[in-house]
C-alpha cells in the first residue's frame, strides 16, 4: 500500500522545482485559453459585420425593385391599352421576374387583395405600392396606378425562395424573409436552421431600425443577423442572413492544438534547463546532508568535501561547518574534563535547586494557561453563536448576553451608529428596567460613548466617581463603579459601541479589556453581516428606480392573494396601466427626465392607493396594481381617480412633447372572479382591455367585458 506523498516530504529540489513547473503549466493554459478566446471574438465579429454588409447590399435590392415597380407606373405611355406591353420590355433588361398588367375595377373576379390596393390608389390619386399575397403560395410587391375611368396598370414582382435564391448566389449567403412578428414566410434554397424566438422587446428593436445578431445551435452553430425591410407604403418585414460558425471553431481547435505543442515542447526544455541548473545549485547542501547524516551517526572525523573554484555562499557555509565541527569536537574534550572535576554533591545540590525553580514556573504558567484557554474558549463559543443568525434584533440580544456572561457586567448598553442623522441610538440594554431606549441618544464626541465612537479607540474609566460627565441612560445616572466603552468597527467604518459597567472600582482587568474588545470586533462583523443580508433582501423584491415591488415580488404576492381570496370569498382586481406616448417624452426630453417621470407617477400611485394595495412596475413605462378586496366598480372608480391624478399633475416639458400638452394615462382592469379565476388569464385580460383604451385615444379606463373579446377576433379577422 503507497504511502500518501506530501509535499513537506518531497526533496529540497522538488519543492523548487513543482511550483515552477506548476506557473508554468497554469502561464501555458492562460495563453493558450485566453489567444482562443481572443481569437473566437474577433472572428465572430467578422462574420457579423460580413452579415450586415449582405443584408445592406440585399435591402438595396429590394429598394431597386421597389423603385423600379414606381418609376415605370408613372410612366405616361400612349396609348394606354399597350403601357403593359411596353413597360415589361422596359423591366425585362433589369429582372425577367417582373409583371405587368392591365386591371379592370369592376372585374368580378378580381382578388380582394388587389381591389384594395386599387382603392387606395384611387384615393391617393397617385401609384400605391403594398405587398400582396401571390397566387397560389407567398408574397409579392406590388403596385397600381389609374390609366383611365376603369382601367389601373398593375405591376408586381414576386417576394418568393426563387427571388431569396437569386440574392443567395449573388451574394454568397443566406436569406429568410420573416414577418414583423418574426414568423417565416420565405427562405433561400439550403438554409436549414432552427431560428430562435424574438421576444417584443427584440422585434421593437428590429422594427425601430437596429441590427440584431443572434445564434442558433440547431443544426449546427450559427450566426444570424436580422435588420427591418420596409416594403411599399404599408408593409415592414424582417429581412434574416446566416453564416455557418463550423469553419470558425475547427480554425480555433487548430489553433489551440498548434499553440499547445508549441507550449509544451517549450516547457519540456525550460524544465529540463532550470533542473540541471538546480542539481549544480544545490550540490553544496547535499554534502552538508550527507555530512549531518555521518556526524549523527558517530563519525565526528568526517568533514564537508569542498569543490575548488567555487565560491558561492553555499560553499561558505560548508567552510563555516567544517570549523564549527573543528570547535566541537575541541569543547567536547573540555567538557570532559570539566565535568569530571566537579564533585558528586554539588551536581546534586544545583540540580534540586533547578527543579523546585522549575516547578514553580510551572505551575503558575499552567494556572495562566488553564485561565487563557477558558477565556479562549468562551469567545470560540460567543463568535459561532454570533454569526449562527442574520437576525438584527436577535443578534442584539445574543451580543449583550456574551458580554454578561463572559464578563458578568453589571450594565451593558448597545449603541448602533445611524449614519443619516450621525448619531448612536440604544438598540439593547441589559441592568436597567423601565426606560425607553428612544430616549437614549448620544451625538459623536458627546460622553464616554461618543468619544470612543468619534476617536474609534477603546475608553476606559476605572472610576466613574472622579468624573466630572458621569454616565447617563435616560432619567438613570451612573454615579461610582467603572465604565468600559469599545467601539464596533469593520474596516474603520463606525457601526456602534458598547458601553460596559461593573459596580467595583477598577473592574475590568487588562485581559477583560481584550476579551471585550474581541468580542466587539464579531459583534461588527455579525451586525455588518446582518444589514448587507437585509439590504440584499430588501433589493431582491423592489424596483430599483421607482423603489416599487418589482415583477417577481408581485407575481408572489398575487399568488398569496389568489389563495387568500378563494378561501376568504373575496373578489380582487387588477389594474394595468401605461403611460401614454412615453416613448415622445423620451425621445424628446432624455432618458434622464424620463426616469424622473417614472419615478414621480409611482409617487403618484402610491399615494392615491390604500396601504393594503399593492403597486410595482411591471417593465419599461407599464405598472401594475392589486386592489384586494375590491369589487369591479370600485376597482373602475380607483382607476378613474389615478387616471384624473395623473391628467391634473404638471410634468415639465409634457407642454412639449406630448399630445393634448399633458402626460396621461391609459388603465386597463379586470376582476376576480368575475372576469376568470386564473392568474395569467387575469393579467392577460387586464392588459387586452388596456390595449382597448389605447385604442379608443388612450387617457381612458376600460374594464374587461366579453365584448372586448368579440372585437378582438373582429379586429384579428380583418388583418
Amino acid at each position: 500500500m503507497f504511502e500518501k506523498i506530501r509535499y513537506a516530504n518531497l526533496s529540497l529540489l522538488k519543492k523548487v522545482l513543482l511550483p515552477y513547473i506548476l506557473l508554468l503549466l497554469t502561464l501555458a493554459m492562460a495563453i493558450s485559453f485566453g489567444s482562443s478566446m481572443l481569437l473566437h471574438g474577433g472572428l465572430i465579429d467578422i462574420s457579423k459585420q460580413r452579415l450586415q454588409h449582405i443584408q445592406q447590399q440585399a435591402y438595396a435590392d429590394f429598394k431597386n425593385i421597389e423603385h423600379l415597380l414606381v418609376f415605370n407606373s408613372e410612366a405616361q405611355i400612349e396609348p394606354p391599352q399597350e403601357a403593359s406591353t411596353i413597360i415589361e420590355k422596359a423591366l425585362a433588361p433589369y429582372d425577367q421576374h417582373f409583371h405587368v398588367s392591365l386591371i379592370r375595377f369592376d372585374d368580378p373576379d378580381l382578388p380582394q387583395s388587389q381591389r384594395i390596393l386599387l382603392e387606395k390608389s384611387l384615393h391617393n390619386h397617385s401609384t400605391y405600392i403594398s405587398v400582396l399575397p401571390a397566387p397560389g403560395q407567398g408574397l409579392m410587391l406590388a403596385a397600381a396606378r389609374r390609366l383611365t375611368e376603369n382601367f389601373f396598370l398593375f405591376l408586381q414582382h414576386p417576394l418568393d425562395s426563387q427571388h431569396l435564391d437569386l440574392l443567395a448566389e449573388r451574394y454568397e449567403g443566406n436569406f429568410m424573409l420573416l414577418d414583423r412578428q418574426g414568423r417565416l414566410l420565405a427562405k433561400s434554397s439550403g438554409t436549414e436552421i432552427e431560428l430562435p424566438a424574438l421576444s417584443e422587446p427584440i422585434l421593437n428593436k428590429i422594427l425601430s431600425g437596429t441590427s440584431h445578431a443572434a445564434f442558433s445551435e440547431y443544426p449546427q452553430a450559427t450566426l444570424i443577423n436580422y435588420t427591418a425591410l420596409p416594403l411599399g407604403h404599408d408593409s415592414v418585414f424582417l429581412l434574416a442572413t446566416s453564416q455557418s460558425l463550423s469553419a470558425i471553431d475547427l480554425l480555433i481547435s487548430k489553433h489551440r492544438i498548434y499553440l499547445l505543442a508549441i507550449i509544451g515542447l517549450s516547457l519540456l526544455v525550460c524544465i529540463t534547463l532550470f533542473r540541471s541548473l538546480l542539481i549544480r545549485l544545490f550540490s553544496p547542501l547535499q554534502a552538508l546532508v550527507t555530512t549531518h547524516e555521518k556526524v549523527s551517526q558517530g563519525d565526528d572525523d568526517y568533514r564537508v568535501p569542498i569543490e575548488k573554484h567555487n565560491h558561492s555562499q553555499l560553499t561558505m557555509l560548508c567552510h563555516a561547518c567544517n570549523h564549527l565541527l573543528d570547535r566541537i569536537s575541541g569543547q567536547k574534550q573540555q567538557i570532559t574534563d570539566l565535568n569530571e572535576q566537579l564533585k558528586q554533591h554539588e551536581e546534586l545540590k544545583e540540580h534540586n535547586r533547578h527543579l523546585r525553580k522549575s516547578n514553580l514556573e510551572l505551575e503558575s504558567r499552567s494556572v495562566s494557561l488553564k485561565e487563557q484557554n477558558q477565556q479562549f474558549s468562551g469567545l470560540f463559543k460567543i463568535a459561532q453563536s454570533l454569526v449562527s443568525s442574520l437576525d438584527q434584533q436577535l443578534l442584539y440580544e445574543r451580543i449583550i448576553q456574551a458580554l454578561k456572561d463572559t464578563l458578568d457586567c453589571s450594565l451593558c448598553v448597545l449603541y448602533i451608529f445611524k449614519p443619516a442623522d450621525d448619531k448612536l441610538t440604544a438598540v439593547k440594554i441589559q441592568g436597567l428596567y423601565g426606560i425607553d431606549l428612544k430616549s437614549i441618544r448620544a451625538e459623536l464626541g458627546e460622553g464616554h460613548a461618543g468619544r470612543a465612537a468619534l476617536q474609534q479607540q477603546t475608553c476606559y474609566i476605572a472610576d466613574i466617581d472622579k468624573e466630572a460627565n458621569k454616565p447617563l441612560y435616560g432619567n438613570e445616572v451612573i454615579s461610582s463603579g467603572s465604565l468600559l466603552s469599545v467601539p464596533l468597527t469593520v474596516q474603520n467604518r463606525l457601526i456602534g459601541v458598547l458601553n460596559l459597567h461593573q459596580n467595583e472600582v477598577n473592574g475590568f482587568s487588562s485581559t477583560s479589556q481584550q476579551i471585550a474588545q474581541a468580542i466587539a470586533s464579531q459583534a461588527a462583523i455579525a451586525i455588518e453581516n446582518a444589514r448587507l443580508y437585509e439590504k440584499t433582501k430588501t433589493l431582491s423584491a423592489t424596483d430599483e428606480l421607482t423603489g416599487l415591488a418589482n415583477r417577481r415580488q408581485f407575481q408572489e404576492f398575487l399568488l398569496r392573494e389568489l389563495a387568500q381570496s378563494r378561501r376568504q370569498h373575496n373578489p380582487f382586481s387588477i389594474l394595468m396601466i401605461d403611460i401614454d406616448h412615453f416613448k415622445r417624452y423620451n425621445d424628446f426630453h432624455g432618458h434622464l427626465k424620463g426616469d424622473i417621470v417614472l419615478k414621480k407617477v409611482a409617487t403618484l400611485l402610491m399615494q392615491n392607493t390604500r396601504g393594503v394595495d399593492l403597486v410595482a412596475r411591471f417593465g419599461g413605462e407599464e405598472f401594475v396594481l392589486l386592489l384586494p378586496k375590491s369589487d369591479k366598480e370600485s376597482s373602475l372608480s380607483v382607476a378613474e381617480k389615478l387616471r384624473v391624478c395623473i391628467e391634473k399633475e404638471f410634468f415639465p416639458g409634457a407642454d412639449q412633447s406630448q399630445p393634448g400638452q399633458r402626460l396621461t394615462i391609459s388603465i386597463g382592469i379586470s376582476h376576480f372572479p368575475g372576469d376568470s379565476s386564473d392568474i395569467y388569464d387575469l393579467m392577460n385580460l387586464a392588459d387586452t382591455a388596456l390595449y382597448a383604451a389605447k385604442k379608443l385615444g388612450r387617457n381612458t379606463c376600460v374594464g374587461w367585458s366579453p365584448e372586448l373579446q368579440q372585437q378582438q377576433s373582429q379586429s384579428t379577422k380583418k388583418g
